[in-house]
């Protein structure tokens, strides 16, 4: 069985003609009326749902991408746990199948090996602390689940060609 949910579909993106200080000021606005009661909520979401509306003719929707639904307990576990450190095996179990079969359509769902794509959820965490913290890059390494600072420079590297030192100066300007 194949599908994309919705929310899978668009992938993370900057809406220019939204990305303005007035959608920011319309976000807190709704968080305010969203902290006031009941009723308030109610309205809060509503403009939450408007917003929504705004901003979709604007997303690029992917192309055909299909995520294999046996797969899904797996992908939603590495998204919310990418910090822990489990073999193929832990995740094939999970979804009720054998190693090589789960591997196989998590890389023909997902463009990337369970382990790829664990470790570029780890490498996009890193990168936000690496801009906006002042931890080391050991500290970062250890926070983002990575067994040593070495496989986290390396892996830091392959994915943004440059080492992690490089990136926050880099970005620090």
């Amino acid at each position: 069985t194949k599908f994309v949910s919705f929310d899978r579909q668009f992938s993370f993106q900057k809406i220019e003609p939204l990305s303005n200080f007035a959608v920011a000021s319309e976000m807190k606005e709704m968080f305010l009326e969203y902290t006031q009661g009941e009723q308030m909520q109610l309205k809060a979401i509503a403009r939450l749902y408007s917003l929504m509306a705004q901003a979709y003719p604007y997303l690029k929707k992917q192309e055909e991408h299909y995520i294999y639904s046996a797969i899904i307990p797996a992908l939603t576990y590495i998204e919310q746990n990418y910090v822990q450190n489990h073999p193929i095996g832990f995740y094939a179990e999970m979804c009720h199948l054998s190693e090589s079969r789960f591997y196989y359509l998590f890389q023909k769902s997902m463009n990337y090996s369970p382990i790829e794509y664990r470790n570029s959820l780890r490498i996009n965490h890193a990168a936000y602390l690496l801009r906006d913290t002042s931890y080391s890059i050991e500290q970062i390494a250890a926070i983002t689940g990575f067994e040593s600072p070495e496989y986290f420079r390396r892996t830091f590297k392959k994915c943004y060609s440059m080492t992690p030192t490089e990136y926050r100066k880099k970005v620090k300007r």
